[in-house]
């Protein structure tokens, strides 16, 4: 999927769930500020890692996502980001976890996500590090540089919600994302990166089904 129109487009309606659900969960007012600082906050950090190389290693985008703001960062980043910390976020409060145990496992969840899609979007050719040496071609800066953001992020997000509950039909966009970086996985060979897919699949689409119950 190297058209940017198709890339893009496919990136807007994996959002829907997430940002439709966080509308009726929280009402429009809370949820369009989430979306924008959220949305801001990942163009921000994508900006300065792009610039500077901190916190992810140096990389560059192709212009396979769309519109690239300043000519530097695509649009469409933000919106990715941020329907992975809410969909973690709605299956975490699925299993009624503690403020404490969400915030870390919507930051483990984030991480363990990368893990496939990161190869993948190397595979693709959508972005590619300098140093290409580490993890299928990512390296082991991008994941720590994903631990940083991910839990300046994920604080901002808890903050902002406060003690509000999300509609686990948010968690929708997540799976969407999850099954088509798992699918490129299988197709790219990448062995590793699949196998976890599956693994988080699973746990995801069993989570929000009702599968595996949370505790009352």
């Amino acid at each position: 999927m190297n058209n940017p129109v198709l890339a893009s487009f496919s990136i807007l309606v994996f959002t829907i769930p997430a940002y439709y659900f966080l509308w009726r969960s929280l009402g429009a007012k809370t949820a369009i500020k989430i979306i924008a600082i959220l949305n801001i906050f990942a163009l921000g950090i994508e900006t300065i890692a792009l610039m500077t190389g901190f916190p992810y290693g140096e990389f560059s985008y192709s212009n396979s996502l769309g519109y690239k703001l300043f000519n530097v960062t695509p649009w469409s980043v933000g919106l990715s980001w941020s329907m992975i910390i809410i969909g973690a976020a709605a299956i975490g409060q699925r299993l009624n976890l503690t403020k404490g145990k969400l915030f870390l496992f919507i930051v483990f969840g984030m991480l363990v996500t990368d893990l496939v899609l990161d190869p993948g979007a190397v595979a693709l050719g959508y972005w590619n590090y300098a140093n290409s040496t580490g993890f299928y071609h990512v390296p082991y800066s991008n994941f720590a540089g994903w631990l940083l953001s991910g839990s300046i992020g994920t604080a901002l997000f808890m903050w902002l919600l406060g003690d509000k509950k999300i509609a686990m039909q948010a968690a929708y966009s997540l799976i969407c994302i999850l099954g088509f970086w798992t699918l490129v996985a299988v197709f790219q060979h990448l062995n590793i990166p699949a196998i976890l897919g599956v693994i988080l699949l699973t746990i995801s689409i069993f989570t929000v089904s009702g599968w595996v119950f949370a505790k009352e």
